[in-house]
Parts: structure tokens; C-alpha cells; sequence
């Protein structure tokens, strides 16, 4: 019978007897029973080193915003690594309307602030670099509001703890969206409300009533406004609601509840 013999290099290169099928190939020089070299750590980016002081103030009061976010992003749109790196991340003012935003490059950037009420501010171009000058000043206004009343049915002081809201499918309500973030005002003990923070432009107002002891009426409490300057404070923008219906009754012994 014929047997295959394989040459002197193919027996060189095969595995020992000893080697289980579980063993992991080992790296050229290194021997059996030898510990493998760690991996190398990954490099840890830089801590940032360029900073900007930032003051956020009431156009009219002059005073300091707290809780209004700052962001900044490169003035020029670089190759995609290159943005995530020189982009700053947002912060938030303090009780002061002070922040300070850090960089992990020097450049151009483009600042910007928003806060509840308020409209966004003006875009600021700043140069970063290894001079602090001193803090870069945003002013926000309150620009144009829009007020009223939700009176509920059988409540003479009207609704109260309503959430009062922008529809954010315009433009315009986009942006008072993205400036309350969330944090809409709710009515007070009269049912009274106020949104301000409006720019002119073409509004929804719509008032919110899931998780709330009232429902709609026949028409959805919802009204289109139109703000025709920038200081403008339109009233009388107010809003009719049902009490929601408590159902009660008894059961007597033994027999089906009544009504």
C-alpha cells in the first residue's frame, strides 16, 4: 500500500503531539508558560486647555440669567474628526449667568445662549486662544409674550397647574421649543398664564391636559396667534375646559351596583 510522507519542512511546521486543540497560538519568541505582553493602553486625549468666560444677561434688567444654556460650535465646517474635536460641549449659567466654555483647540468659534422666555441670542464670533480676555457678553431678550386665562367649568378661579405650550412644527415655535426646553409654564391659582420669548411670526398655543383633573370641550383648546413686533405682549389669548366627570354610586348587599 501507498503511504504519504510529508517532506521535512510540512513535519517542521506541524503542531507537537502535546498541543490540545484549545491551545492559543503563541507569538513568535514567546515560549510555553511565558506571560503574553500587555496591550499597549489606549492614548488618553488632552485635557482641554483653552477656556472662555461667558456672562448671559437680561437685556432689560441687565442682570445675570441662571439655568440658560451656552453652546459653541467652529466657525469653519472642517473634516468630520477634526469638528468633534474643536467642538466645545453646552454648559449651563450658574445663579450668576456665568459659564465658561472649554476648547481643545484654538480657532473661530461661533457662541450662542437660550433660557426659558427668552430669545436666542445674537451669534457671537470669538477668536480662542491662549489669552483670556475678558468674559464674552450674550444678551437675551424677552422679546414678544402672549398671556391669558384657562377657565374650567363649575371652577370660578379657573384651571390651575395647566401646561401652556408652543407648537414646534413652525419655524418660530421650534425655536421657543428649543429655548424652554421643556420647562413650560404652567397656570397659577386663576388660571392665568404667560409665554414670553417670542420673535414675530405665526404661533400655535395649545394647552396640555393629559395627567390633569380637566378634558376638552367640543373644540380642542388650541389658537393661532400672530406676533407683528418684537416687543409686543398680546393678552386675552384664553382657553375654555371641562372639570373631568367623577363617577360614583353604591352597591347594595347581594345585588349589582346602581347609579
Amino acid at each position: 500500500a501507498l503511504a504519504y510522507e510529508a517532506p521535512p519542512t510540512e513535519r517542521a511546521a506541524a503542531a507537537p503531539a502535546s498541543a490540545t486543540p484549545f491551545e492559543r497560538a503563541r507569538p513568535q519568541r514567546q515560549r510555553r508558560g511565558e506571560t503574553p505582553p500587555e496591550a499597549a493602553a489606549p492614548e488618553t486625549p488632552p485635557e482641554a486647555e483653552f477656556k472662555l468666560a461667558v456672562m448671559v444677561e437680561d437685556s432689560k434688567t441687565h442682570k445675570g440669567i441662571p439655568d440658560a444654556k451656552v453652546w459653541a460650535t467652529p466657525a469653519a465646517a472642517g473634516p468630520p474628526s477634526e469638528t468633534r474635536r474643536t467642538r466645545a460641549a453646552n454648559v449651563q449659567t450658574d445663579a450668576n449667568g456665568e459659564a465658561t466654555l472649554s476648547f481643545g483647540v484654538t480657532g473661530e468659534f461661533l457662541v450662542e445662549a437660550s433660557a426659558p422666555g427668552y430669545v436666542f441670542s445674537k451669534t457671537e464670533s470669538v477668536l480662542v486662544g491662549p489669552e483670556t480676555g475678558p468674559p464674552l457678553r450674550l444678551i437675551l431678550s424677552t422679546g414678544a409674550s402672549v398671556s391669558g386665562r384657562v377657565l374650567a367649568k363649575g371652577e370660578p378661579g379657573g384651571a390651575q397647574g395647566v401646561q401652556i405650550t408652543v407648537d414646534r412644527d413652525s419655524a418660530e415655535g421650534g425655536q421657543v421649543a428649543r429655548a424652554y426646553d421643556g420647562k413650560w409654564p404652567e397656570t397659577d391659582d386663576e388660571g392665568r398664564y404667560r409665554i414670553a420669548g417670542l420673535s414675530p411670526g405665526e404661533y400655535g398655543i395649545a394647552v396640555q391636559l393629559r395627567g390633569t383633573p380637566y378634558v376638552a370641550q367640543a373644540t380642542l383648546p388650541y389658537r393661532k396667534v400672530i406676533i407683528t413686533h418684537a416687543d409686543q405682549e398680546l393678552t386675552g389669548i384664553d382657553f375654555n375646559v371641562d372639570t373631568a366627570g367623577v363617577g360614583w354610586g353604591y352597591v347594595p348587599a347581594g345585588g349589582e351596583r346602581r347609579e
